[in-house]
Formats: structure tokens, C-alpha cells, sequence
């Protein structure tokens, strides 16, 4: 092969490079475009379905990451709510420096969602045994392209499953109690409680950020520091 030729075929090369990396940018984009509409309607099982599938074959972007960890995060399984953890945790270091907006939608989402001791891989093992499928990894190349683009709204995750909905400035009386545990909000504490069969009640003291799990009732007393929330009997 002649030195034109080579050029030429050095030249097609990246021409197909470059056209592919075109091609590419649009589909992140729709990614996004099109489970935004169903993100807003709260629909968030389809919402992950959608965009755990994609995430494990395409690169990420900040707003298919955020719905995808939210969407997560709204799903009852412990196995969900540990990879919604991961991701939400894990955005500001892939995407920073973050907008002031953005990074005060991924700290409310991350302190109603906090990460927990499941890794990302015992996570996905565990979604996936759930419907007989096989782990995929995720993909953890990400662009930072759209970065600076806002966040779509999102509630908070609600209160875990198995839990009664927080008792503001209340606190079981003292008693009863057997581990205390760091967590950044009242609701890191209801899940941990969730995921304990031991546990029966929690009282959070917000001063101190700390979890306090009891394994029987006492009565509630006023307590402005403290937030409470007890196991709900089926």
C-alpha cells in the first residue's frame, strides 16, 4: 500500500471516530429526554428499568445519573435504595464542581438516600437475582457535557418500608436502647431501623447526628433536639 493510500485510509478512520462520537452525543441526550416525562410523573420502577439498562451499556451524564439514583432510591428493595446510595453520593465527585442548585438537589436527595455498606456490585447482584437476570456492571466512563444544565425536581425518597412517619421534636424515653449508629438525617436513621429485625423504634438526635435503635417502645416525651419513629406491625 502506497503512502497516499495509507492517508486516505488514516483519514476514514477518523472520520468514522469522530462521526460515531456525533452519534453518540444525541443518544446520551435522548437517554434523558425521554425518561424525564416519566421521571415527573413518579413513574421511577420504569424510570430505573430504563436507565440501569442504558447505564450499562452507555456513558453517563449528570441528569441520567440523577434519575436513575433517585428513581432507585424510591424502589422498596434494600439492594435498590444501596445503589440509589452510591450514585447519588458518587455524582458530585464524576460531574463537579457542581452549580450552587445542583449540589443542594443532590445533598436532599443523598440525606433522604444515604449510602450504605452494600457496595455497587452486591447492589446490582442483588436487583438482578431478583428477577433471574445476570449482573451487569455499570458503565463508569461519564461526560461532563450538560453538566451545568438544572437538575429536574424530584421528592425526596418517602419513608422507608416497615416505618411510621417521623414524630418532630418527640423521643422515646429513655430505655430500651442497644446500638447507636451516625446517620446525616432522621430518615438515614428510619433505614437503618428498616433493615434491622432487631429494631423496634429509633430516636435521632439531630445535634448530635446520631441513631439510636431500640428493641422495645417506651413512652414519647417532647424533646425539641430529637426526632422519632417507630417499626410499623403488619
Amino acid at each position: 500500500m502506497n503512502r497516499a493510500a495509507r492517508l486516505a485510509l488514516a483519514g476514514l478512520s477518523v472520520a468514522g471516530a469522530v462521526l460515531a462520537s456525533l452519534a453518540s452525543a444525541p443518544a446520551r441526550a435522548d437517554a434523558a429526554d425521554k425518561a424525564y416525562p416519566i421521571f415527573q410523573a413518579r413513574d421511577y420502577a420504569t424510570v430505573f428499568d430504563q436507565l440501569f439498562d442504558y447505564r450499562t451499556r452507555n456513558v453517563g451524564t449528570l441528569r441520567v445519573d440523577f434519575m436513575l439514583g433517585v428513581s432507585a432510591c424510591h424502589m422498596n428493595s434494600v439492594e435498590h435504595r444501596a445503589l440509589g446510595g452510591y450514585l447519588l453520593a458518587s455524582i458530585p465527585a464524576w460531574y463537579g464542581p457542581l452549580s450552587t442548585v445542583n449540589g443542594q438537589a443532590i445533598r436532599i436527595q443523598s440525606a433522604a438516600c444515604p449510602r450504605t455498606r452494600l457496595s455497587e456490585s452486591e447492589a446490582i447482584a442483588g436487583i438482578s437475582a431478583k428477577s433471574d437476570a445476570k449482573p451487569v456492571p455499570l458503565d463508569h466512563r461519564v461526560s461532563k457535557s450538560g453538566s451545568g444544565d438544572a437538575l429536574p425536581a424530584a421528592p425526596p425518597a418517602p419513608p422507608p418500608p416497615k416505618m411510621s412517619p417521623l414524630r418532630l421534636r418527640q423521643a422515646y424515653k429513655a430505655g430500651h436502647d442497644y446500638k447507636s449508629v451516625p446517620t446525616v438525617s432522621a430518615y438515614a436513621c428510619q433505614v437503618v431501623c428498616a433493615g434491622d429485625k432487631r429494631c423496634k423504634a429509633v430516636t435521632w438526635i439531630d445535634s448530635q447526628k446520631l441513631c439510636w435503635l431500640k428493641d422495645a417502645l417506651s413512652p414519647l416525651a417532647a424533646n425539641p433536639d430529637m426526632t422519632s419513629s417507630q417499626k410499623q406491625v403488619p
